[in-house]
């Protein structure tokens, strides 16, 4: 009935068909879209995660309650953390990687090694954030613990603002310290402060 109404007013109803199934298909297609960025993302998220949790990340999160930070005194030494061997002794045999992390280095982490391991993870990861490759969700998840843990360390504060007092670095960290904040907010909106 219909097609004849569509006859008799000299309309083809098959006009309709096809940007129909164009429609549909770019529907279709988008969603299909849309299921592919969620997996790259996660992917992403996976790997991002599966770098970070190295023995030495752990590790160096694990000393910074026990860190103080060594401003050098000449211009030839290096910054680096002194590590209580006392509260480092005072360790339960579970923490034997952490006994032997420290033993192996003396007691001592230079600044180099915390950025390696540490700090320079969580400037990629501010970056990551900044740039929008990664969703707040994922990083609060996976890091917040750690780069929480991390930001509110004095003797970590000690050595960002040590290092920012030269020219070339005025900026270094700022990224750690935007994700630390995104992280901040993230918690305060999910509780509800």
């Amino acid at each position: 009935m219909e097609t004849l109404l569509c006859i008799q007013q000299g309309f083809d109803c098959s006009q309709l068909l096809t940007p129909a199934i164009a429609l549909i298909g770019i529907i279709l297609a988008l969603i299909q879209i849309e299921k592919n960025n969620k997996t790259r993302r996660a992917d992403f998220a996976h790997r991002l995660d599966v770098e970070f949790f190295t023995d030495e990340t752990r590790n160096c999160f694990e000393i910074i309650e026990f860190i103080e930070f060594i401003e050098p005194k000449t211009k030839e030494e290096l910054p680096f953390f002194k590590i209580d061997k006392t509260k480092i002794d005072k360790l339960s045999k579970g923490y034997f990687s952490i006994k032997e992390f420290c033993d192996k280095r003396g007691y001592e982490i230079s600044s180099s090694e915390l950025d390696d391991y540490l700090l320079g993870q969580f400037e990629k990861i501010g970056l990551y954030r900044k740039k929008k490759v990664i969703a707040m969700a994922y990083i609060y998840e996976l890091f917040d613990y750690y780069i929480s843990g991390s930001h509110n360390n004095s003797e970590i504060q000690k050595y960002i603002q040590w290092v920012r007092k030269f020219e070339d670095t005025k900026d270094i960290y700022d990224k750690f310290d935007f994700v630390a904040k995104e992280c901040d907010n993230y918690r305060d909106k999910k509780y509800k402060k």
